[in-house]
């Protein structure tokens, strides 16, 4: 496999990744086509911000896709499995399972709205995504001690076709995705150590993009800093 698994510092975690032209390390991300079952997507309402400032280290945002059992989809999984394989040797005691959804094969993929600064202290805090904090929730209890850094980003995209059938990409809120769009996910795979001391591969989230078309995955790759 061209694939590596390297440990990253800041914040401490295992990363998939290639070697690049200038040979320096990018972190290898898929492409997930699915049609989207289950949400928890921004805006956040402001109901009791004091348990949420208590939360906010954990609170994300966060989907579930299913193929409803398209052999394209069922591939999918099998390329996560094949990704949880190459982490195992860092990451032994809690590796990544499948989620369902009646009776279908599903995947999880999620993003933090916050990292501890502590975590990532050379790292500056990014601007919330359009349509992310509208109402000025997150904002509110983020504090000094947490960033929204790059592992927290998450774009929201809309694909659609113009009138000279090329196909095009604008940016879009999280609020435009209902239950049973098609959507393409596009996620990394990293492993983080728990509380506990244990290890875990996380599908997180990076980029969520409105389309139509069927369920596959590729992969790609973005720099790594």
């Amino acid at each position: 496999s061209d694939y590596q698994v390297i440990y990253v510092d800041q914040p401490r975690s295992w990363r998939l990744a290639k070697c690049g032209h200038d040979d320096n390390f990018e972190e290898e991300v898929f492409y997930i086509h699915g049609i989207l079952c289950g949400s928890d997507l921004p805006p956040l309402q402001a109901r009791d911000t004091a348990n949420l400032k208590r939360k906010a280290t954990y609170i994300r945002q966060a989907v579930r896709l299913t193929g409803l059992g398209a052999i394209s989809f069922e591939n999918a999984t099998d390329t996560i499995r094949s990704v949880q394989q190459l982490l195992s040797t860092h990451l032994r005691d809690d590796l990544w399972q499948a989620a369902s959804y009646e009776g279908h094969t599903a995947i999880d993929a999620s993003a933090r709205y916050f990292t501890p600064r502590r975590f990532v202290p050379q790292e500056r805090g990014q601007a919330f995504e359009n349509g992310v904090d509208p109402n000025g929730v997150l904002a509110d209890i983020r504090g000094q001690d947490l960033i929204h850094g790059s592992d927290n980003k998450v774009d929201y995209l809309r694909e659609y076709q113009d009138n000279k059938g090329h196909t095009r990409i604008v940016r879009t809120e999280p609020r435009d995705f209902k239950i049973g769009d098609i959507v393409r996910a596009m996620v990394s795979f990293v492993g983080f150590q728990s509380k506990d001391k244990k290890a875990k591969m996380t599908v997180m989230l990076k980029a969520l993009t409105l389309v139509e078309n069927t369920a596959t995955i590729v992969s790609t790759h973005i720099n790594y800093y």
